[in-house]
């Protein structure tokens, strides 16, 4: 879990649940793409390029069917190396954001 600039308990509460927890926060170098770049890092920094065959990248509010992880690894064993699909998002209608 990468807690981006979180200060509403996420690193915390991914933390009781058994997460590595990566915590970055930065005032200038803000949104999604900045994270996942810290994230990557510290990971290949931590375990090394070759220790995971793939990443899931999901957001907080994102809703999966119990099955999701068992067919989207299906498609990766197939050899595929970037793979996208729909998932679900508890709060679609709170706002604009939120809904894209």
């Amino acid at each position: 879990v990468v807690a981006d600039n979180c200060t509403d308990g996420t690193a915390e509460a991914a933390l009781a649940q058994g997460a590595h927890v990566y915590r970055r926060f930065h005032n200038t170098r803000i949104g999604k793409g900045y994270a996942l770049d810290f994230l990557i890092q510290n990971i290949y920094g931590d375990f090394g390029k070759q220790y995971f065959d793939g990443f899931f990248v999901f957001d907080a509010d994102n809703l999966l069917a119990e099955n999701y992880i068992t067919e989207m690894n299906k498609i990766f064993s197939e050899g595929f190396r970037i793979v996208t699909s729909y998932r679900n998002s508890k709060n679609y209608g709170d706002n604009w954001i939120s809904a894209g």
